[in-house]
């Protein structure tokens, strides 16, 4: 009787289920449309990042292309503005005369200004200033502009690292880091390519012409980014706790204490100035050295050529792959553990330097040529991990730490080179060269060690 109670009353239960139902059907099916919608307005973000990447190694190229010009034509530049060879090493540096001022403007303009309206200006302004050159050309105009494009030009090396680290694709962050540094290296073949290849084959073409092209290249880069990108997708997060942090009274020298009282920091910055420095020697010297060795210098120049395509943009993807697959940069025994793998390569390329010329002699030039190309290889592997490392040590300060950054490493490319080349006068270029390197990769396994260990003994009190 009791079963046959419960279905007899079991029709009102089957309404109240299927009132229950028709009134969450439509909460349901609202989620699921605000879940798709949410997905798609994820996808078109994400979709926006990658295209906005693409524009950053681009831009990254077509301004590092200016470098190679400069170089593979130097020769036609000499001729025709009747330049002696201290003239001729002013230009070469004159880029370095606008980086680190324009680092520390960077972090200031950041500050204030929309990312979108700083880059814009960067891209017309080096635009302008490669125009003019090309059309006035002389000595004081050539460095002027060489000069003032890399104040310009520091405002984007100081933010494009940061966007990749705040609004990078997850778990492709250091690759994509590697991918800018990689970028840079190919505008700069592309250009001492094209340079070399318009002074040998043809005489239609002027060097003029070619940094008249790089204007119009960067030129081009404005007007893509102001039309095809919203200052949305450029705004970075870390910008509204700066904000915030500003109207709370947080000036930028108090930033700035905070990030030299980083010790993840300070390592990270000690190992890319150490780096750059140590591996913009050894390029300056390689072939010197090469030819010391008696290699041919028409081979040795097409061996240098060959490394410096081969060796450090592999040796970047490969560190900045080991890196992302066993953690990201954010890992800091990560991190710094392949530092340390490096540091220790490098170290070992440069002993082995050493000994291929003093036991070997000139007797075995295949064994230093492949040192070389391991010692650039290694050199390479962590500069984009570091550099990742160094923006994201105190969040609210990443566009003042990517600008101190970049600073402090490009002088350190500035002031190694010529210490390296002090050194080489007094001990002898072969002796000089050995000496400077080792001496680097001491102290690169020296700072990689020290990261290890400080990274251990923070995971240790966590």
């Amino acid at each position: 009787m009791t079963g046959k109670t419960r279905t007899l009353s079991s029709p009102n239960a089957h309404h109240a289920i299927a009132a229950d139902e028709c009134q969450q059907r439509p909460s349901l099916v609202l989620q699921s449309s605000r879940d798709k919608t949410n997905n798609e307005t994820n996808e078109k973000t994400q979709s926006k990042a990658i295209k906005f990447f693409l524009f950053i190694c681009l831009s990254t190229a077509f301004r590092s292309f200016e470098a190679g010009i400069i170089s593979s034509t130097i020769p036609s530049i000499h001729t025709t503005l009747h330049l002696n060879y201290a003239q001729q090493g002013t230009i070469a540096a004159s880029p370095d005369y606008g980086i680190a001022p324009g680092a520390v403007l960077a972090i200031l303009s950041f500050r204030y200004l929309p990312a979108r309206t700083i880059l814009t200006a960067v891209m017309f302004g080096t635009c302008i200033t490669a125009v003019f050159c090309s059309l006035r050309p002389s000595f004081l105009s050539l460095v002027t502009a060489r000069a003032f494009g890399g104040l310009l030009w520091s405002h984007a090396a100081t933010y494009y690292p940061v966007w990749i680290d705040r609004c990078g694709e997850s778990g492709s962050r250091t690759i994509w880091l590697a991918c800018t540094n990689v970028s840079l290296l190919s505008g700069i073949l592309a250009g001492y390519v094209v340079g070399g290849a318009v002074t040998n084959l043809t005489v239609s073409v002027t060097w003029t012409e070619l940094y008249f092209a790089e204007g119009v290249l960067m030129g081009v880069c404005g007007v893509v980014l102001w039309f095809c990108f919203e200052g949305d997708l450029m705004r970075i997060d870390d910008n509204d706790c700066e904000e915030r942090d500003s109207e709370r009274g947080v000036s930028l020298w108090q930033t700035l204490y905070l990030l030299m009282s980083s010790t993840v920091f300070d390592l990270a910055v000690a190992i890319t100035g150490c780096l750059s420095g140590g591996v913009i020697f050894a390029l300056y010297f390689i072939t010197q050295v090469c030819v010391e060795r008696g290699i041919d210098e028409t081979v040795a120049r097409l061996f240098v050529t060959a490394v410096f395509v081969t060796a450090p943009a592999p040796g970047m993807l490969f560190g900045s792959f080991v890196v992302e697959k066993l953690g990201g940069y954010t890992d800091h025994i990560v991190t710094f553990g392949v530092a340390l793998a490096s540091a220790v390569t490098t170290l070992l390329a440069s002993i082995l330097f050493y000994v291929s010329w003093h036991v070997w002699g000139e007797r075995l030039v295949f064994p230093f040529l492949v040192t070389c190309w391991i010692f650039f290889f290694a050199g390479g592997m962590v500069g984009p991990p570091m550099n990742g490392v160094a923006v994201s040590a105190v969040p609210t300060a990443s566009h003042v730490a990517s600008g101190l950054q970049f600073a402090l490493a490009n002088s350190a490319k500035i002031f190694v080179p010529q210490i390296g080349g002090f050194v080489c006068n007094r001990m002898g270029l072969i002796d000089g060269f050995n000496a400077t390197i080792i001496i680097c990769a001491v102290i690169f396994v020296f700072l990689s060690l020290l990261g290890l260990m400080h990274a251990n003994q923070r995971r240790a009190y966590q």
